[in-house]
């Protein structure tokens, strides 16, 4: 019987996940799980068991000899990878992947509050002193060098490309540059672009390589004024260093959610620095509930892989202390993943929604912004073309819309589009020049490319459908997992964590979907392809290809 510890902060509906992932490999009573407080692990606890989901103290590992698997909840490794804390065999794997959106975002909250010089009206509001701050900065045409290219720092690069800075990274390894990105870089080059860059973040990892590796000589190499971020490690950055660069104005400002030394000492000269940000490492923990949901779907996948002697997501490397990094296995897969880019997809040409794919990567990043997207479009739509029905609601003139039909907003009804009767539209809807919306068709925030028609009884919701694709009669969009989970795009190469709850499907150009057809959760389906009737498809499907069954996906001739 494998003996599991759990120390991830787990409900009820997460031990049976975790069990039930275990039971499929093990089959009922294989298993024993023993939930815990990390505090509350006591030593013999973790030498007893085989596997661990969840940190516990380093020094407890020591003697653990049936250890197979230690399954962190951090992303940061370092304690673990010192010689002779884990015992020979066992696999150490992260939780890279959970903390992007929450350690991300709070990023973009620190630049904003820095730029705009919020901290500082802060303080003036509680001496309750009416006082103009003087000039701010934009974080449009500003350069921003983000050293780190993992989950948090691709997170936080994307954010800053969407609002105009122009983007330049840094990474361990060779690797393809993704759209987001102006330029790609690696360490060797971080001396030369700190004097060009408006805003530093830093997501690295502690290990002896990265130790001080903005120290004082480093901080006098960057641009007058800059503003420095790290959310890595504390190791990163000397303490006095930030303190002495701040107080002469050699920094502009700077936000640090990690220190050198954790608590941070009521005397320590960081306090009292001015233009600093200080949290008291909060940025990820398990303070969003999106954190917990990732870090106990990873600890499933590693479960089951562990168990089934497969290959583990999030493996750390001991000797560098970051997750291992894997080249695509061959130049096919990297095709593959190129295939379900927007770029491949779509024909941006053919919808009014264009730009809001730019900078995009996947078309699925875009469904949290359509809202958004459509009040700022709606308001430069031209009144000869567009008539603004009810709040929020822009329909062409041209359109037809049937009496019966339901529109609530935010929604964009192109031009020649038809919305027959019963047809509703929840919101958030984007219906392209031509589209069709037929009878008792429910729409909820979507993209509908031009000339797209679900005619029939359709739902299609979470989802972008692309030029001239057609759903059949009865076929729908399943946009939530049954078990309530964060959503993957499954492709024969792996899984793609897409961090959302509602995600229905991404159909390329010109898909054909057979009637009584379920689209679950994650489906991406590649253009010119056709889906049999009556069929229920997950995951990746290849651009021109026919979908007959699970399993029996043909290549289409002739296109």
């Amino acid at each position: 019987m494998e003996e599991i510890l759990v120390t991830i902060p787990v409900e009820p509906q997460h031990k049976k996940y975790l069990e039930d992932a275990a039971a499929r490999v093990l089959g009922s009573g294989g298993s024993h799980f023993v939930y815990k407080a990390q505090k509350d692990v006591k030593q013999d606890m973790a030498e007893k068991a085989d596997i661990i989901l969840g940190n516990v103290e380093p020094e407890f590992l020591r003697n653990a000899a049936d250890l197979k698997l230690m399954q962190l909840d951090s992303a940061g490794a370092s304690p673990y990878i010192v010689p002779g804390i884990m015992p020979p065999g066992a696999k150490l794997a992260n939780a890279t992947g959970a903390y992007g959106l929450a350690i991300s975002e709070y990023m973009l909250g620190a630049v904003l509050m820095l730029v705009k010089k919020l901290h500082l009206y802060e303080r003036n509001m509680r001496a309750h002193a009416w006082q103009d701050a003087g000039k701010v900065n934009s974080i449009a045409d500003s350069v921003t060098l983000v050293v780190g290219l993992g989950d948090i720092g691709g997170q936080f690069a994307q954010k800053m490309h969407a609002l105009g800075s122009h983007v330049i990274g840094i990474r361990r390894n060779k690797a393809k540059k993704p759209d987001y990105l102006e330029e790609l870089h690696q360490l060797d080059a971080l001396d030369t672009l700190l004097e060009r860059a408006d805003i530093v973040a830093c997501t690295l990892p502690g290990t002896p390589k990265t130790e001080k590796l903005f120290c004082r000589e480093r901080l006098e190499k960057m641009k007058d004024g800059a503003i420095l971020l790290n959310v890595g490690r504390g190791s990163l950055i000397p303490s006095q260093d930030l303190c002495d660069a701040l107080h002469s104005g050699k920094l502009g400002g700077a936000a640090i959610d990690v220190t050198e030394q954790e608590p941070l000492g009521p005397d320590s000269p960081l306090w009292d620095a001015p233009n600093l940000l200080i949290t008291p490492h909060v940025a990820g923990k398990y303070h969003m509930q999106q954190i917990l949901e990732s870090i106990v779907e990873i600890a499933a996948y590693n479960l089951q892989a562990i168990l089934t002697n497969g290959t583990i997501k999030n493996e750390v490397d001991f000797q560098t202390g970051y997750r291992k990094f894997y080249e695509p296995a061959d130049k096919q897969e990297e095709e593959r993943m190129t295939e379900l880019t927007v770029k491949e997809l779509y024909t941006l040409e053919e919808t009014i929604a264009a730009d809001i794919f730019d900078g995009v990567t996947y078309p699925w990043e875009v469904l949290p912004k359509i809202s958004s997207f459509i009040l700022e479009l709606g308001k430069t739509l031209d009144e000869k073309e567009y008539e603004k029905r009810g709040e929020n609601i822009w329909i062409a003139r041209s359109a037809k819309v049937a009496p019966t039909a339901y529109i609530n907003g935010p929604a964009i009804i192109g031009k020649e589009a038809e919305v027959r009767h019963c047809a509703f539209i929840r919101g958030n809807a984007i219906v392209g020049e031509g589209a069709v919306v037929g009878n008792s068709t429910e729409l909820k925030n979507v993209i509908l490319f031009n000339k797209v028609q679900v005619p029939h009884y359709n739902y299609v919701g979470d989802s972008i459908l692309g030029y001239k694709s057609h759903m059949g009669a009865g076929s729908i969009t399943s946009n939530v997992k049954s078990d309530k989970k964060l959503v993957l795009v499954k492709t024969p190469e792996g899984n793609i964590e897409t961090g959302m709850k509602k995600f229905g499907a991404m159909l390329g150009d010109e898909v054909e979907v057979g009637c009584g057809s379920v689209l679950n959760p994650g489906t991406v389906v590649g253009s010119h392809s056709n889906i049999y009737p009556l069929s229920s498809v997950r995951g990746y499907v290849p651009g021109g290809s026919i979908y007959k069954k699970q399993g029996e996906v043909v290549e289409k001739i002739g296109i």
